[in-house]
């Protein structure tokens, strides 16, 4: 039962930050960002149960460089306003 419900915030990590990616790539960020967070939330509660879980720990970390990008994007999109 543990397992399913790991498995579970996984996967709902997994689905928060594929969302996120599309949101990010129709440049839809404040959404992007919410769904990312929400994506964060999800793996730390599975982290939180079994720090041990190497899929979530992944998982986690590609969520991570994704949420790096979008901050990067967004800093680039509002120099370009700027200029």
């Amino acid at each position: 039962m543990v397992y399913i419900k790991h498995n579970f915030l996984n996967n709902k990590g997994i689905v928060l930050k594929d969302l996120g990616r599309l949101q990010k790539r129709l440049s839809k960020y404040p959404e992007a960002r919410k769904n990312y967070d929400k994506s964060l939330e999800a793996y730390d509660n599975a982290l939180g149960q079994d720090s041990d879980l190497i899929d979530a720990l992944s998982n986690k970390g590609d969520l991570l460089r994704h949420i790096g990008d979008l901050l990067r994007e967004i800093a680039q999109n509002q120099g370009q306003l700027k200029k």
